[in-house]
């Protein structure tokens, strides 16, 4: 099991649908929900400040791309230019509404982008998940 998932989500809808399902499939054991991109980059921020092992990094970001103010796109670069290299394991999935398939290459140059999926999250897919082998050592415990 994943102990830190972390949803950044402008709609409320999918963020209950969103927490249900990683409850419903035992998926982790802590989830903190942001309603938009700025708040997650403070979080963030925080974080980086605080000894290492006081740290609670989370381990997978379900990502919306179209919110207001700062969107997922913008929050994507800010992640990858001020947060991945400290914070390397932590992988995103991006979880949208958008039909766009300009938006899902261009989240592609991101090495830390797992997936790009629609919304709203299945708990088959969490189940699927949890069997990657790309996250296995998440459930392993390692």
């Amino acid at each position: 099991m994943i102990s830190n998932v972390l949803c950044i989500d402008d709609d409320r809808v999918s963020t209950l649908v969103m927490q249900l399902s990683l409850e419903k499939s035992a998926f982790c054991s802590e989830i903190n929900i942001f309603n938009d991109g700025e708040m997650a980059l403070e979080f963030f921020k925080n974080q980086s400040r605080l000894p290492i092992t006081q740290r609670n990094i989370p381990e997978l970001i379900f990502l919306d791309l179209n919110m207001p103010g700062l969107d997922g796109f913008d929050f994507l670069e800010y992640y990858a230019s001020m947060f991945f290299p400290a914070f390397p394991d932590t992988k995103i999935i991006i979880l949208t509404s958008s039909p766009d398939p300009e938006d899902q290459y261009k989240t592609r140059i991101y090495p830390f982008v797992l997936e790009y999926i629609s919304k709203p999250i299945r708990v088959a897919f969490l189940e699927e998940l949890k069997s990657n082998a790309e996250l296995s050592h998440f459930f392993s415990g390692k």
